[in-house]
């Protein structure tokens, strides 16, 4: 009989823990982008995270 490997510890904190939905986001300066340019801007990005249901959207 074959016995299964223990799970690791990444997928037993995945399933321990229902993080709701939420809107985040991280500011970024266009210099720590990596595309070469040096550069004072920066860029807004906004993602989901979390066990998200809702259809996919833009923002």
């Amino acid at each position: 009989m074959s016995r299964r490997p223990p799970p690791s510890p990444r997928s037993k904190r995945a399933r321990g823990r229902h993080k709701p939905c939420q809107l985040r986001q991280l500011e970024v300066s266009v210099s720590e982008l990596g595309l070469g340019y040096e550069s004072e801007e920066t860029v807004l990005f906004r993602y989901c995270s979390g066990s998200c249901e809702a259809a996919a959207r833009s923002y």
